[in-house]
């Protein structure tokens, strides 16, 4: 049984996905990071305003 040749993402994942997966994860998270900081300052500032 060949199931070295089935081309199957799951089982073999290639490290060219894996790496766009992790990148995006990266970009993602330090966006979220910026807009909850930036929504946290505008928030922090009309409170004291």
């Amino acid at each position: 049984m060949t199931d070295d040749r089935s081309p199957d993402p799951s089982s073999h994942p290639q490290p060219r996905s894996r790496r766009r997966l992790f990148a995006g994860l990266l970009t993602g998270g330090i966006l979220g990071g910026m807009m909850a900081a930036s929504a946290a300052v505008f928030a922090h500032g009309h409170d004291g305003a």
